[in-house]
């Protein structure tokens, strides 16, 4: 999920993306630009973002992407996004709430020749809107919506086959309430360890949940099977597949 901007010193933000008559021009769009995401694009141009969120594309490259349908939640500039329909994906659309990243994203994608779908659209809504995906990406969206559990529910119904959640897990810690207490409404079947949550504030000043691993595994229910990747850029990263797919 894009994260607010500082203002562009950009000479223009064309909504639906620019085609640029020269590889200079183009150059010069790219240096205008304050990005989050850092990539190389199929043309070779390189672009240093606030992250170092190529450090992900290992893992992607790893899938087999081909003749599949591929969501990217929170997409950015769109950098996962061209990843995957370098790698052959028959259809790829990127959604987030940011207009200016996604005119980046189009931009970029216009200028490298690549079919993608951009969308101005929330995690809510997307599930009627577009129904489900084979290979979903969701990396560090969760970790900053205030409705954490409509969020789970939303990207269950977005997987197909296999998504990719970067998320920030919650650990064993102090319990500042009586555990007797607890038992007696305690309804998920997990031990206390298991089922407790962290509350944090963002920048933006939302109250965000962070669940332990076991929490997580039990909204997402007996139909997924999550694993543990280990760290992501930003938070851990969980496989999340959908059983029989």
């Amino acid at each position: 999920m894009s994260l607010p901007l500082p203002q562009d010193k950009s000479l223009e933000k064309p909504a639906a993306g620019k085609r640029f008559s020269s590889p200079a021009e183009y150059r010069a769009w790219i240096d205008s630009q304050s990005w989050y995401q850092t990539m190389t694009l199929p043309s070779g141009q390189k672009i240093e973002g606030k992250i170092p969120t190529h450090q992900r594309e290992d893992l992607l490259r790893t899938l087999d992407f081909k003749g599949k349908r591929v969501l990217d939640v929170g997409c950015n500039s769109g950098q996962y996004c061209f990843l995957a329909k370098q790698q052959g994906a028959a259809s790829v659309t990127g959604i987030d709430v940011d207009d200016i990243r996604l005119m980046q994203a189009r931009t970029v994608a216009l200028n490298e020749d690549l079919d993608i779908d951009f969308q101005h659209r929330g995690l809510f809504e997307a599930p009627d809107a577009l129904g489900s995906f084979d290979i979903v990406f969701c990396f560090a969206v969760l970790t900053e919506i205030q409705d954490f559990f409509g969020s789970v529910d939303a990207l269950k119904k977005l997987i197909g086959d296999v998504g990719f959640l970067e998320i920030r897990c919650a650990d064993r810690g102090w319990f500042p309430f009586n555990p007797r207490t607890w038992f007696k409404t305690n309804t998920t079947g997990l031990r206390l360890w298991e089922s407790f949550t962290e509350v944090q504030r963002t920048r933006q000043g939302l109250w965000v949940i962070h669940p332990t691993f076991a929490l997580l595994q039990k909204l997402f229910g007996e139909s997924y099977t999550l694993r543990r990747l280990g760290p992501g850029v930003r938070y851990e990263m969980i496989e999340i597949r959908r059983a029989g797919g």
